[in-house]
């Protein structure tokens, strides 16, 4: 895993600074540990907000009260804990459902080493990194559970052909559909200056 870091650290770089040499910047390891804590904290936060909300709605109203609750609520739940500390907090789909969630060029990069990394059977973990001088990111693998199954899966297999005809009705360009338990669905991103750690 410690490889895949140092190779996504590189290709991030080389692709935010062409033409440019540079050195990448690092972080020490008691910044590193206090960023990946920092990263952990609010990662975890949201997506437990997000799951508390998904699985109320599921509880009282069903899987279709979830798929617009989830369009409705999603983002401005997470956006309203990243506004709450001054940073930025986002998800990153791999196959997009909604846009606001595509990756940008370098975390699609991201995406296929984490594949290739799960394909030689590596253990998915998050990992932290300067993007510059003054600002940290800190990336979390979104792994599909059986909870996600019930919108992500393979419809009329793990995922009711009813549910998937009412997400196509709701987000009629998706393509978040046809995970396995365990596959690789997206990440978390945290970013936030480099501050936030020694304050």
């Amino acid at each position: 895993m410690r490889n895949f870091i140092l190779l996504f650290v590189l290709v991030f770089s080389s692709c935010s600074n062409e033409g440019k040499k540079q050195d990448i910047p690092q972080l020490s390891k008691a910044e590193l540990e206090k960023a990946s804590a920092f990263g952990q904290t609010f990662s975890k936060q949201s997506f437990e907000a997000l799951s508390t909300e998904l699985k109320k709605q599921i509880a009282s109203k069903g899987i279709d009260s979830a798929i617009f609750a989830c369009q409705l609520m999603a983002n401005p739940i997470v956006d309203s804990i990243a506004q709450n500390e001054g940073i930025e907090i986002r998800r990153i789909a791999k196959r997009t459902r909604n846009r606001k969630n595509a990756p940008s060029k370098n975390e699609k990069h991201l995406i296929k080493l984490m594949e290739r990394a799960q394909s030689a059977g590596e253990k998915l973990s998050p990992f932290t990194f300067l993007i510059d001088s003054n600002t940290i990111a800190y990336y979390h693998p979104i792994l599909i559970q059986p909870l996600c199954l019930n919108c992500h899966g393979e419809p009329g297999v793990s995922m009711r052909e009813e549910t998937y005809e009412t997400i196509l009705n709701t987000y009629p360009m998706d393509k978040a559909i046809g995970y396995k338990l365990n596959d690789l669905r997206g990440l978390w991103a945290v970013q936030f200056d480099k501050s936030k750690i020694t304050e």
